[in-house]
């Protein structure tokens, strides 16, 4: 540059390596959603059983088809922050998700979560391309609530296919993810893949290895605009959900 301090000036501020990320609503809110699981943690101590645990949550949860007006941004940031609850470490920019979300062959979902002591907002995401789940992802703010099975079951039913194809691929940090392909009805395939069939025409509710805890959970999935799928349903209990070592433990995503 020389002497030019002008052009030099105008580089760095060009410099995309130098731009400040695009803060979300639910990075702004860090601080109050740490405290949140604090108060989670406080109450899990006290409570008398895991059951007990989950109903006085009073856990919240919204399943949406992503449209064009979707939050991208959010979307695109768990993608590329999230190692631990990702199963396959894929990250989408924000051109890629909302071609994503209109075209014919492919679909998003996302995971918003509320309880009594936070409004967690988005902290899920799926991306359906082809009859695959190319794309999964979740907050480690809201594990060992069990919305982790819940979205993946209900993904699976608001695709609306009779037979899907996952893949997990095991990362030195994605041990909380390796299981809930297993947890849901799909089966092992090959190479870390694993495959969902329609039963009978119907999406299977018994899953393995999970134990159901009632609770009094509001659930909406929403198709594209086509409206409600389902409206209330139960959660199930995470079984050694754990992120960092923590029982609900924290996460930057």
């Amino acid at each position: 540059m020389g002497d030019d301090l002008f052009g030099l000036r105008r580089a760095l501020l060009d410099d995309p390596r130098l731009q400040i990320a695009r803060l979300t609503d639910e990075s702004a809110k860090r601080t109050e959603l740490v405290r949140a699981q604090l108060d989670r943690q406080r109450l899990q101590v006290e409570a008398v059983d895991e059951a007990t645990y989950i109903t006085s949550l009073r856990i919240q949860i919204r399943i949406e088809r992503a449209t064009a007006d979707a939050k991208f941004h959010r979307i695109e940031e768990l993608f590329r922050r999230t190692t631990q609850f990702n199963a396959t470490g894929s990250a989408f920019t924000v051109p890629q998700l909302q071609k994503l979300a209109v075209v014919a062959n492919a679909a998003i979902f996302v995971l918003q979560v509320s309880d009594r002591f936070a409004d967690h907002g988005l902290v899920g995401a799926a991306v359906v391309e082809d009859g695959e789940i190319t794309g999964l992802v979740m907050s480690c703010r809201v594990l060992g609530m069990g919305v982790e099975h819940r979205f993946v079951r209900q993904l699976v039913e608001a695709a609306g296919v009779d037979r899907l194809t996952a893949r997990v691929v095991p990362t030195a940090r994605n041990i909380p993810v390796r299981n809930i392909y297993r947890d849901n009805g799909f089966v092992l395939q090959s190479d870390n893949v694993w495959l969902w069939e329609r039963a009978g025409g119907q999406l299977e509710r018994e899953v393995l290895g999970q134990e159901a805890v009632p609770q009094p959970s509001m659930m909406r999935v929403f198709g594209g605009g086509r409206g409600p799928i389902e409206r209330s349903a139960q959660a199930t209990r995470s079984v050694g959900s754990t992120c960092g070592g923590l029982p609900l433990a924290r996460s930057s995503a």
